[in-house]
């Protein structure tokens, strides 16, 4: 919208040719004057004299009624006051003239008392033009000015006429010392007008600075000249009157310029074309004064657009925080320069508004600004709800895993500068498992939140507490002299667990396992500590649970359950207990189905169907997951490419690949191996980021993440929103696509604030040319609402469960291929 009006306000080549400062029409009527003055010089001088005068009277008359009589509305102080001074000007110089040796209207002996009414006229009007620039940033009152500059007036020209003023020219003589040196003093003023001037030249347009600045200078050419002279008819004094007009004529040319040509060029372009503008949008001069406002404009500060013309935009539209010399958008206004997107929140009316200025321009012009403000107090408020969902987890709104891996950094540093201790305590929820199968997802929620409430209580302003992952809370405790604080800290949350919680009318019962490491003593690094702590927690839940330990070396690397788990692990690929399973994913705007998520599953002989989320982090810890990585690479590929024969198109496939495996140097080789034995094409497959990998910054991975999208091979952010997610990595890793989490996506129609979030999401990603996947879609609500919001792909239960390859094939319609 911006880009519209500017371009509409532009000049064109042919308006800088014919339109100079002023223009060649403006110069018309001085330069005629001043021609025919100059022929009338040659036959009488006093009549020459007398029009010269009499010419620059009026334009100092016509100046100062213009300036008096759109001050209602210019409300320009500083114009007004030049017009108020120029009229008690105009009355001086009209006493020089009748007093000039010819006139004969005053009586005067010689030519001593016209000079004299020239010289104390000199003086007010260097006076004007010194202090004038001050009324920039002052305020003036037009009738007590008016009666001021009126007695000052009166004052000098009783002087004048009561012998008070030196005699300034003897006949026969020339200049006397009082003349030539007033003339002089005159000039050291005009010229520090010009300093004061251009001091405060931020404060008005560039065009009307040029002017007052080309008057003072011929003013000055004109004194020059009136040092010069030795005789009343001399050359110096005609040069002196023709440069003392156009002074006078440019000084007019800025009043008419500022509160009548363009105000009305401004009313040319007619109300309704900015009344067309949805958005607040005014019309400023170079003042920050108001000429013009649409009906949006007003609207927002609840007045009819004439009440909102003549007043300050700073006082109407911008922060009562600074004053309009800090204002950063009246800075821009004073300056005529572009303003794009500012953003600036008003504490008054607690919303954010976004500032655009562009220059108004008429031929070479610059006539004011467009100003345009929008009210993006929703779109910010998206913005930061995102940036805390990078930091703080959406359940629990507890620090995540990055923000207190940050945290735990900066405790560790203090800690090592101040000689204390640190401790870090891993909670773990006891049976919570058991409860969120069996309850559900709901009420497990529901009890994670009180659970959060609860851990909080025993804590410090100075402790933090943070949602590690799934049931499992990270307390970290600095600046400690010794361990008496954690064990009563651990004391307390226990015993704070013990109470039954209330949920749904259900009174549930949910105890802790702790584990405790402190720095130094435990580790001195956050990795080693927290290993330590973990370490200490599944030792606790050895113990019987509900109790703490604090890490020690002797202690086992796993808990009892773990040891056992892993060694089960260990020979699940051979045993044949890993199977695959394929989640279709379809195009939310037509139904295809165009790929699927590969889904790793372990059905163990003595723990059963054993959830991705327990076996998973296991294999990653103890380094198994390069193995089972391997065959689940290695059959995924295979399966697709059986797949793709079957159907007779290609399906794209998503699968997630651990951060262990990124880092192994034979990975790359191993990848485009499998995909040249089976043939598929690098874009067929896209990697999905697990958590962990977010969690680590690691150079190797980031190498082989830059090899393979180089390679063909996509990239895909999973879970994003979750709070373990940080924006950075939007930036550092080149994803294709984010896949919104379904905790978002499952309230996504009745929770106003994961809709919010999911459409941040969405347009951030949209922003960044990156798809968007919804999964957990189980409902045909759900489903609409991504669509309607530009949503790429879908994924959840109202498709499809997770199937085997065989049930894939029959989903899709095909036979598998024996």
């Amino acid at each position: 919208m911006n880009d519209r009006l500017e371009q509409a306000l532009q000049p064109t080549w042919l308006n800088y040719l014919v339109d100079p400062f002023i223009g060649w029409r403006g110069w018309v009527v001085p330069l005629g004057l001043s021609l025919l003055l100059v022929l009338v010089s040659q036959t009488n001088f006093v009549l020459f004299h007398t029009l010269a005068e009499l010419f620059a009277v009026m334009v100092a008359v016509i100046l100062s009624v213009v300036a008096w009589h759109t001050y209602a509305f210019s409300r320009n102080h500083y114009l007004m006051y030049l017009g108020v001074g120029y009229f008690w000007v105009a009355i001086l110089d009209l006493l020089h003239t009748l007093s000039f040796p010819g006139v004969g209207i005053i009586q005067a002996t010689g030519s001593g008392m016209s000079i004299q009414f020239w010289i104390v006229t000199r003086y007010f009007e260097a006076f004007l033009l010194l202090t004038g620039p001050l009324f920039f940033t002052r305020r003036v009152q037009p009738v007590p000015l008016l009666l001021l500059f009126g007695l000052i007036a009166w004052l000098l020209a009783s002087w004048v006429f009561s012998g008070v003023i030196p005699a300034a020219y003897v006949e026969g003589e020339g200049l006397t010392r009082f003349k030539v040196v007033s003339e002089y003093v005159v000039i050291l003023l005009l010229m520090a007008a010009v300093g004061v001037l251009s001091h405060y030249r931020a404060h008005m347009d560039r065009r009307i600075y040029v002017l007052m600045i080309g008057a003072i200078l011929l003013t000055v050419a004109a004194e020059l000249s009136f040092t010069l002279y030795h005789s009343m008819y001399s050359m110096p004094i005609l040069v002196g009157h023709i440069l003392k007009l156009l002074s006078f004529w440019l000084i007019y040319y800025a009043v008419v310029r500022t509160t009548l040509t363009e105000p009305y060029l401004l009313l040319a372009r007619g109300s309704s074309t900015y009344d067309a503008i949805p958005e607040p949008t005014i019309v400023v001069d170079a003042a920050g004064v108001i000429r013009q406002a649409n009906r949006a404009a007003a609207s927002v500060v609840n007045r009819p657009p004439e009440a909102v013309v003549g007043r300050h935009c700073h006082d109407l539209y911008h922060s009562g925080r600074y004053s309009p010399d800090e204002c950063v958008v009246c800075q821009h206004i004073h300056s005529s320069q572009v303003l794009s997107h500012y953003e600036q929140f008003l504490d008054e009316k607690g919303e954010w508004r976004e500032y655009s200025l562009t220059p108004f321009r008429s031929y070479t012009d610059l006539t004011g600004m467009v100003h345009v403000s929008s009210n993006i107090t929703a779109r910010k408020r998206a913005e930061e709800e995102l940036i805390r969902q990078a930091n703080y987890d959406p359940l629990t709104r507890l620090p995540n895993r990055a923000l207190v891996m940050d945290r735990l950094q900066v405790g560790l540093a203090r800690a090592a500068r101040s000689h204390r201790q640190l401790a870090a305590m891993f909670v773990d929820l006891d049976n919570f498992k058991n409860i969120n199968d069996s309850l559900g997802h709901r009420v497990g929620d529901k009890l994670l939140q009180q659970a959060a409430r609860r851990l909080q209580d025993p804590l410090e302003e100075s402790d933090t507490l943070a949602r590690w992952g799934g049931d499992e809370f990270l307390v970290l405790l600095p600046e400690l002299e010794g361990l008496e604080r954690a064990e009563i800290v651990a004391e307390r949350i226990l015993q704070a667990m013990t109470a039954p919680m209330e949920i749904e009318g259900r009174e549930l019962i949910v105890s802790a396992s702790i584990g405790i490491a402190v720095y130094p003593d435990d580790g001195r690094v956050a990795d080693v500590l927290l290993s330590d702590a973990d370490t200490a927690m599944y030792r606790a839940k050895a113990a019987g649970r509900n109790t703490y330990r604090f890490f020690t070396p002797e202690m086992n690397r796993d808990a009892a359950e773990r040891l056992e788990m892993e060694s089960e692990l260990r020979h699940a690929v051979e045993r044949g207990e890993l199977y695959l399973a394929y989640q279709p994913q379809l195009a939310l705007g037509t139904r295809e189905v165009i790929g699927c998520e590969a889904l790793m599953r372990w059905n163990n002989r003595r723990f059963g169907e054993v959830p991705p989320d327990r076996f998973i982090p296991l294999a990653e810890e103890s380094g198994l997951i390069n193995p089972i990585g391997e065959w689940m690479l290695d059959r995924v590929l295979a399966d697709m490419s059986a797949l793709h024969r079957a159907l007779g198109r290609r399906l794209a496939v998503s699968i997630n690949i651990s951060s262990r495996q990124l880092k192994e140097p034979v990975f790359l080789e191993r990848f485009r191996h499998y995909l040249d034995g089976y043939a598929l094409a690098p874009d067929d497959v896209l990697i999905e980021i697990t958590e962990s990998l977010l969690v680590e910054d690691d150079d190797a991975t980031m190498s082989c993440l830059d090899a393979l999208v180089r390679m063909g091979v996509r990239l895909s952010m999973d879970d994003f929103g979750t709070g373990y997610s940080s924006l950075s990595y939007l930036k550092r890793f080149p994803f294709s696509e984010i896949k919104i989490d379904r905790d978002f996506v499952r309230d996504i129609t009745t929770d106003p604030g994961d809709a919010a979030l999911c459409l941040a999401i969405i347009a951030m990603a949209k922003g960044l040319g990156i798809q968007v996947v919804g999964e957990g879609v189980e409902t045909e609500a759900q489903c609409e609402f991504l669509r309607d919001n530009d949503a790429d792909i879908g994924q959840g239960y109202l498709f499809s469960k997770p199937l085997r390859l065989e049930d894939l094939c029959g989903y899709l319609g095909v036979r598998r291929e024996a």
